[in-house]
């Protein structure tokens, strides 16, 4: 409906419409110059409005991106713990792992070969074949983990021998997945200043290095690659929140701290899921190791800050 009346006396009105009470209601502003004006100032209101809008949309865009390397990240990971945590002769009963009471020795050095300090492979050169690979391997082992999560006898032998022909995949991922989502992460929060992209790269490549420990796994150190990772995120998420305080609407607010409680759900996540790979593997690594490395990566982190 054009907001231009034509009366039957005095030409042309401008009107407005607004609702109240659910119903519609038109406001007579007036005719020629003053009716102008205020169709001109509406009119830049809409622009803006739009303009808002339009920034709002490439915003959830670019965080929508982030997120989505981050998720590959995570999911890829889970996978390949869950696998390596069945093809060992573990189950789930109610939420926790335990050893198949038919098998309730130890595994062997063979036998957990994924996740039991290892030589790392080369790296491979040829990225197609890698990214195809890659691929296939994570939709086997997503089918896979389900079935034996359902119970299925032989899905843990299938597993294995998938991941026996696969012996370096924990370090391929690694090569590629968790390194594509930190360079989206540093370049989203550096942009184009190289000093502070090169002082990130380092502090991360730091946190990477006291939380993997002494002698890590191809395994853990994928898993190592997914808490900083979801840290890196989390810092990120809070900055732009925290930037963005007492600019934004009440909508646009309320997203960002529902982005930001997912977020460290996600990262205490990766920090149990760590945790727990090594007090499987090895009882004698309890969860606190793990933390105290969090504490104290936080706390150099802060002094370094302040």
């Amino acid at each position: 409906m054009s907001p231009w009346e034509k009366r039957e006396r005095g030409g042309l009105y401008y009107t407005r419409s607004r609702k109240e009470g659910g119903k519609v209601i038109r406001e007579y502003i007036g005719a020629g110059s003053l009716g102008e004006l205020a169709a001109k100032t509406d009119a830049l209101k809409r622009l803006r409005r739009e303009e808002e809008a339009k920034a709002w949309q490439e915003e959830r865009d670019s965080l929508e991106a982030i997120d989505k390397a981050l998720g590959e990240l995570y999911e890829t990971a889970e996978i390949l713990t869950r696998a390596t945590l069945f093809a060992v002769g573990y189950h789930q009963h109610k939420g926790e792992w335990r050893r198949r009471r038919m098998d309730k020795k130890r595994p062997n050095a063979e036998e957990q070969g994924a996740v039991v300090p290892a030589t790392k492979a080369s790296t491979p050169t040829k990225g197609a074949e890698v990214s195809r690979s890659r691929s296939e391997l994570i939709n086997e082992l997503r089918s896979l983990v389900l079935r034996a999560s359902e119970g299925n006898q032989d899905a843990p032998r299938r597993i294995r021998r998938a991941l026996e022909e696969t012996p370096d995949s924990a370090q391929i991922l690694s090569n590629i997945v968790a390194k594509r989502a930190e360079r989206i992460f540093v370049k989203k929060i550096c942009g184009d200043d190289l000093l502070l992209r090169e002082a990130l790269s380092l502090q991360l490549e730091e946190m990477r290095r006291q939380i993997a420990g002494c002698g890590p796994s191809p395994l853990e150190e994928l898993l190592s690659e997914r808490v900083v990772a979801c840290w890196l995120q989390l810092q990120q998420a809070e900055a732009v929140y925290a930037s963005g305080l007492g600019k934004q609407r009440r909508s646009q607010g309320e997203y960002h701290e529902r982005r930001l409680d997912r977020l460290h759900r996600r990262y205490l996540s990766a920090v149990h899921g760590l945790a727990r790979l090594r007090k499987l593997v090895n009882p004698k690594v309890a969860e606190i190791t793990l933390i105290e490395r969090q504490l104290n990566v936080a706390a150099e982190r802060v002094g370094g800050d302040s």
